[in-house]
């Protein structure tokens, strides 16, 4: 049985174009089932639909709303997943358009992804400019930026090589798209910079207003397990805070593509990767466990024998990212945070 104090719980697949609507009683029994579209009318619709059977006593029914703080804060994790697709497309165009006129400066940043190297471009892109190009001004700009891997000779050495030989124009316009594409990515950087302090930030104030019972907050457990950091925090308390909340550790582990698939057919067996998941899910606990195994002891000795034996190293991963799971979803049944000491001796 349900909470007496509701007659209705109301579950709604929201969508694009339609939604599901589904009504059971506080018995389980299922009531209704419509599917609505969306809009203001739709809405009406199944208000007055509601409406009719709790005969206006519209306090009697449960729908579960996700608090604004939660809202804000997934709007903000996805948003962030966003600018990094942004930069990646950008940081491809700058590449792509290096190598039409100059591939030797790629040896330096072969991602072309750094803000010292887009200055190297902009400072050496045409070939005019190479001339008044100095070893001071090298030494001043790898100092900026904090730059140890490379000698500032090395760097003049790569600006002033010979470059390809290519049609009059080319290289006018390959800077003229590598300029605008630097612009756009210092945009994005410094607004992932602010995004990502705005999402500490609540990510603080959820940790402060958690209230009930435990008195330790989901947030402070959650950041405490080896390889979390804020963004990858944010992306599980909003894309799976139901498997969360009800501590529902196989719906969490399909959910996020971790729980493999297996198919049989007569004699034959095959294990494979699991496509249908939620995919900013995924690619949060892709990055979970890519730095856990950079950090944690434990997660690194489970990774190692997992590539020593021939396993690819996602599928490794997603091994590491099952038993991350199977501790953090121990956490919080038992609301303590990690410790290292005692998972040594479970282990």
């Amino acid at each position: 049985m349900m909470d007496s104090n509701y007659m209705l719980f109301v579950g709604i697949d929201w969508a694009t174009e339609e939604h599901e609507v589904c009504v059971i009683s506080d018995s389980c029994e299922k009531q209704d089932s419509v599917r609505i579209a969306n809009g203001a009318n739709g809405l009406l619709d199944i208000s007055y639909r509601l409406s009719k059977a709790v005969h206006g006593h519209l306090d009697t029914i449960a729908i579960q709303l996700s608090s604004e703080e939660m809202i804000v804060l997934r709007e903000m994790s996805r948003l962030d997943e966003d600018l990094a697709q942004s930069r990646n497309r950008l940081t491809n165009q700058i590449r792509e358009q290096v190598m039409r006129f100059h591939s030797d400066l790629l040896k330096l940043s072969p991602s072309a992804d750094e803000p010292w190297f887009w200055d190297l471009l902009e400072a050496t892109g045409d070939s005019g400019k190479v001339k008044s190009f100095s070893l001071a001004k090298v030494r001043n700009m790898l100092a900026k930026y904090h730059v140890r891997r490379h000698e500032a000779e090395d760097v003049m050495q790569a600006a002033k090589a010979k470059r390809v030989t290519v049609a009059p124009g080319t290289t006018a316009a390959a800077m003229l798209h590598i300029k605008a594409a630097i612009a756009q990515m210092r945009v994005v950087d410094e607004q992932r910079k602010q995004i990502r302090k705005e999402i500490t930030a609540l990510l603080g104030k959820l940790a402060a207003t958690e209230t009930g019972e435990d008195k330790m907050p989901d947030v402070t457990i959650i950041l405490s397990v080896p390889g979390i950091g804020s963004s990858v925090a944010a992306m599980l308390l909003t894309e799976a805070s139901q498997a969360l909340a009800e501590l529902d550790y196989r719906a969490l582990r399909a959910y996020s593509g971790i729980a493999p698939v297996t198919k049989r057919s007569g004699k034959r067996l095959s294990v494979m990767m699991r496509q249908a998941c939620n995919e900013r899910l995924r690619n949060a606990i892709y990055h979970w466990c890519r730095v856990s195994i950079q950090r944690d002891d434990i997660s690194r000795n489970k990774y190692a024998p997992l590539r020593a034996k021939g396993h690819s190293h996602g599928r490794s991963l997603r091994t590491v990212g099952d038993s991350l799971l199977r501790l953090l979803f121990s956490m919080l049944r038992h609301r303590t945070i990690h410790d290292p000491t005692r998972r040594l001796v479970v282990a």
